[in-house]
């Protein structure tokens, strides 16, 4: 388990939505795709607790925002 100081960084709306773990996962894959840690061709997968299939996305910031846009914002919108 990750410690208090990391999980205190994890935007609320994310932990709501996904959990603590899922949240810390992807927010994790977000920083290191903005630190240029990977190829901007290489796809990344993750899977969502209330999804069916899982998520794909490019080490690119438009990915990240299309994530975003898709899963979080319209969630926050119907509460």
């Amino acid at each position: 388990m990750k410690n208090t100081q990391t999980l205190l960084t994890i935007p609320k709306k994310y932990i709501d939505l996904l959990g603590q773990e899922q949240a810390l996962k992807i927010l994790t894959l977000f920083a290191e795709i903005e630190a240029g840690k990977y190829d901007k061709k290489e796809i990344h997968s993750f899977k969502l607790t209330t999804l069916n299939h899982p998520i794909f996305i490019r080490a690119i910031k438009a990915d990240m925002q299309s994530f975003v846009n898709t899963f979080i914002d319209p969630y926050l919108d119907k509460k």
